[in-house]
């Protein structure tokens, strides 16, 4: 699932992460719709704020947890 319907699932407005975040709202509008990649330095603020997994945020340096991946065969 995208970064983008992550969010749009969550009880987040961008405005309201923004302030949270203490970042711009340009900026977290880019972040959730991919022309951007979150930080690595607030990847983990942005999942800890919007429940979103980590992974989902920045899959590139954060794998999924071995218990979310499925057994082969």
């Amino acid at each position: 699932m995208s970064l983008e319907r992550h969010f749009q699932q969550s009880d987040w407005t961008i405005g309201g992460l923004a302030d949270a975040m203490h970042v711009s709202h340009e900026t977290v509008r880019l972040w959730v719709r991919g022309h951007r990649p979150v930080t690595p330095t607030r990847a983990l603020e942005f999942s800890r704020l919007t429940g979103i997994p980590p992974h989902s945020v920045r899959p590139d340096i954060y794998p999924p947890s071995p218990d979310l991946i499925a057994p082969a065969g």
